[in-house]
C-alpha cells in the first residue's frame, strides 16, 4: 500500500536528490582541483583544444536544458492531478539537472587532465546556475501554471500531493 506524501515530503525529497547531483559536482571538482597539483600538463594545443570543447559543451547543455526542460512542461497537460502533474515535473526536472550536470563534470575531467584550475570556473557557474534553478514550491507553481487549488495544495505543507 503506498503512503500518502505531503508537499513538504515532496518538496524535501525533490530537494535532496537536487542537491545531491550539485554536491557531487562540487566534491568531483574539489578532487580535481587536489589532483590537478600533481598532474604532468598535456600538450598546449590538446590544452587548449579541451578549453574549446568544455566552452561548447557549457553552452550547449545549458541551451538544451533550457528547451528541453521546457518542451517537456509543455507537454504536460493541464487537465491532469496535480499528483501527475509532479510526477511528470519530476522527470523534467531530472532530465535538466542532468544536462547542467554534464559540462561541470566534464570541466573537472579537462582540470585533471590539463592540470590547469581554468576549467573549475566553469564548476562554479554551474553551481551557481543549479542553485538560482532550484525546486521550490513557488517555481513549480509557475513552470506548471498551477490554479490557485493547486497552488494552495503544493503550498501548504501538511497537503498531500502524491503517494
Amino acid at each position: 500500500m503506498a503512503r500518502p506524501i505531503t508537499s513538504k515530503q515532496y518538496l524535501f525529497q525533490l530537494n535532496l536528490i537536487y542537491g545531491a547531483q550539485a554536491f557531487f559536482m562540487l566534491v568531483f571538482g574539489a578532487v580535481a582541483f587536489v589532483v590537478s597539483q600533481s598532474v604532468q600538463p598535456l600538450e598546449e594545443s590538446f590544452s587548449r583544444l579541451l578549453l574549446y570543447v568544455l566552452v561548447a559543451a557549457v553552452i550547449t547543455s545549458l541551451t538544451a536544458a533550457h528547451v528541453v526542460f521546457n518542451l517537456m512542461i509543455q507537454r504536460i497537460s493541464n487537465g491532469i492531478a496535480l499528483k501527475s502533474k509532479l510526477q511528470k515535473y519530476l522527470t523534467a526536472l531530472l532530465v535538466r539537472s542532468a544536462l547542467l550536470e554534464f559540462p561541470g563534470l566534464f570541466a573537472s575531467v579537462v582540470t585533471i587532465l590539463t592540470g590547469s584550475q581554468l576549467p573549475l570556473i566553469a564548476v562554479l557557474f554551474i553551481l551557481i546556475v543549479f542553485f538560482l534553478l532550484r525546486p521550490s514550491s513557488g517555481q513549480i507553481s509557475q513552470d506548471l501554471n498551477l490554479s490557485q487549488p493547486a497552488k494552495g495544495m503544493l503550498e501548504d505543507p501538511g497537503s498531500t500531493v502524491g503517494e
